[in-house]
């Protein structure tokens, strides 16, 4: 029975080096595949379980949590792309509250299911822009669009009719990022209880 650190290398060419208890790796340990992907982090009962990192041979990487050989907690995922996510994951899938930004100067940031945008803040800084936006129907809708220049925002547009409240009454000023957003967070909750504050 393996118990304690070793290492065991397998017929196709995998190794695992790291701690064992009663056969099943646990604890800390390594696993390189044959392919060149290797997994360094924590394991419970055999599987991978805690905080670890993967990375492929074409530079895809993961670091956070896992639960049963599953993404599942917080954690980054940099795409061989360039593109990045970092938020929360369940059983696999990008879940909960998170980040993506993308090469092409598109940032999301809002809310995530099973892998899927459901709304938030989308950020665009080749046009200096921000969109408000929530899922329906599988068509995004922009709730509010801005432009921002030294740090100023200007109310573009907005299709929600409790929004045109917020529109009244932030569109007769100019104000900072940060004043606006906690302006809108105040004001957007009451009003709009289906749209992500987050």
């Amino acid at each position: 029975m393996r118990h304690g650190f070793g290492t065991e290398i397998y017929p196709g060419g995998d190794k695992y080096e790291g701690n064992w208890t009663n056969d099943y790796k646990c604890g800390k340990g390594t696993y390189y595949f044959a392919c060149g992907t290797k997994y360094e982090g924590d394991w419970a009962n055999g599987v991978w379980d805690g905080f670890g990192i993967i990375t492929s041979d074409g530079e895809e990487k993961y670091e956070g949590c896992w639960t049963n050989d599953k993404k599942h907690g917080f954690g980054t995922y940099t795409f061989m792309s360039g593109n990045k996510y970092e938020g929360e994951w369940l059983n696999g899938e990008q879940h909960g509250l998170g980040t993506r930004t993308t090469i092409n100067g598109i940032i999301y940031v809002g809310l995530w299911e099973n892998g899927e945008f459901l709304g938030g803040e989308i950020i665009d800084q080749n046009n200096n822009t921000i969109s408000y936006c929530d899922w329906k129907n599988k068509k995004f809708i922009d709730i509010y669009k801005m432009t921002y220049n030294n740090n100023k925002i200007n109310v573009l547009l907005v299709h929600c009719q409790h929004n045109k409240q917020i529109y009244n009454k932030y569109n007769q000023k100019l104000t900072t990022a940060s004043q606006y957003r906690q302006q809108f967070i105040n004001y957007c909750r009451p009003v709009h209880n289906n749209f992500l504050v987050y």
